[in-house]
């Protein structure tokens, strides 16, 4: 009977554990994080929607400049002579302004994720239980 209480008592200490890394995590969350920046990784996230967005049931205009893209590069390395510079530059120019759009999404969605990873950074634990899986044992606690 000596190793239930013994059991019981490491469960007492475990729990003590989790609401002890708990506190530290609260603390390294209101010392190291503002909330806000949660707003400006949604400001990001908004500078990047004209771009990605579908508008209802159309296809992001990003999309279809690819496929522009495609179609005069294609006929370009098919069927232009070599000295046909305006389409070249035709075809480089859109490339361009793709790639320019492109790097935005890039930096507004890097920024995002720096938000979050500095969020996550400050608070996590392997250990803990991932709320979704069990309700009930984050309310015992």
């Amino acid at each position: 009977m000596w190793w239930l209480l013994l059991v019981k008592m490491l469960g007492v200490v475990k729990k003590m554990d989790r609401k002890k890394e708990v506190s530290q995590a609260l603390e390294r969350l209101r010392a190291g994080f503002v909330s806000h920046d949660i707003l400006y990784a949604v400001d990001h996230f908004d500078d990047v929607r004209p771009i990605i967005s579908d508008d209802g049931y159309q296809p992001p205009e990003i999309r279809g400049k690819l496929l522009e893209l495609h179609g005069m590069a294609m006929e370009l390395v098919n069927f232009t002579s070599q000295e046909d510079k305006k389409r070249l530059n035709k075809v480089l120019t859109l490339a361009e302004d793709i790639n320019w759009e492109i790097s935005d999404c890039i930096e507004n969605l890097e920024n995002v994720s720096d938000v979050l990873s500095k969020l996550l950074s400050l608070g996590r634990n392997e250990d803990w239980q991932n709320p979704e899986d069990d309700d009930e044992a984050l309310d015992e606690d």
